[in-house]
């Protein structure tokens, strides 16, 4: 159950109840790849993101566009990994 930080503790099943959340700054990056493949983009996502056993704070994922083919890259934990690194 959540309570709420503001407004009324319960809510009237006619009109719902709306909730927002903030999470700290993301700094995003699509950055173009020359590769052949999004397989061969895949790869190199796996080196770079934190589930993969990467840098801290990193997601990314591979993306085909118009364009060609970039990596995506949320960085997440700015303090630890910023854009400088």
């Amino acid at each position: 159950k959540v309570i709420p930080d503001a407004g009324p503790r319960t809510n009237d099943p006619k009109k719902g109840v709306a909730m927002v959340g903030a999470c700290p700054w993301v700094v995003n990056y699509n950055v173009p790849v020359a590769c052949e493949s999004l397989s061969q983009a895949q790869v190199l996502c796996d080196q770079i993101r934190e589930a993969k056993g990467g840098l801290k704070g990193v997601q990314a994922m591979a993306l085909k566009n118009e364009n060609g083919i970039e990596v995506a890259c949320n960085l997440l934990e700015i303090e630890e990994i910023g854009p400088e690194d």
